[in-house]
């Protein structure tokens, strides 16, 4: 958990010392997140993995300019996903994402957003083995890594954020390995988020 709420900490420190003169508001928001549709097969009748909704938070800042003579908006944003166990119940992994789109206004109320993160999934285990199918014998042993690892990927982003007051309703699109049709995978996030406005830099 120190982990999960160092990397909370460092974002936040990030955007509160470099970017609070440029900052319009900042949302803290909680959702679900469904990570590689489509990608793993989850049983022996050749099933795929979907609907494996896992916790987000999701916190962002708006920075408003110009360019062209039309109005955008610099959406820098930190995701943490909650951790739960894989397939392989020694195995515990969990992801986190560090974000940077650039939306605009379709309407008052509703932002398109497109951009990048850099998208990273951390398995952790402790090691040991683990018995597994392995062709015709039902049951075989397997060593299980001894350290923990990360592995780290660049998305390519397209959200849609409809704005009710004080409130966002958010959904949003990570394709990973966008050129890559063999590696190719997709994510998507539906989260809800809360607005402090203007007046968190009020003095």
């Amino acid at each position: 958990m120190q982990r999960y709420i160092s990397q909370i900490i460092l974002v936040f420190c990030f955007y509160t010392t470099t970017l609070q003169a440029a900052i319009k508001d900042l949302t803290i928001g909680a959702g679900i997140i469904d990570e590689h549709v489509g990608l793993y097969q989850t049983n022996a009748t050749g099933d795929k993995n979907k609907f494996d909704y896992r916790v987000l938070l999701e916190a962002q800042t708006f920075v408003n300019f110009s360019l062209a003579g039309f109005d955008y908006i610099l959406i820098p944003s930190f995701g943490l996903q909650f951790p739960k166990s894989t397939e392989e119940s020694a195995i515990t992994k969990y992801s986190s994402y560090i974000g940077m789109n650039l939306g605009y206004h379709l309407s008052e109320s509703l932002i398109l957003q497109g951009g990048s993160s850099l998208y990273m999934t951390y398995f952790t285990t402790d090691g040991g083995t683990t018995s597994l199918p392995n062709g015709n014998n039902p049951s075989q042993e397997f060593p299980l890594p001894e350290e923990s690892s990360m592995a780290t990927n660049i998305t390519t982003n397209i959200a849609l954020q409809y704005f009710l007051e004080e409130f966002s309703f958010k959904a949003q699109g990570f394709v990973f390995n966008l050129v890559n049709s063999r590696n190719r995978s997709y994510t998507y996030s539906l989260t809800m988020h809360y607005h402090f406005g203007t007046s968190l830099w009020a003095d």
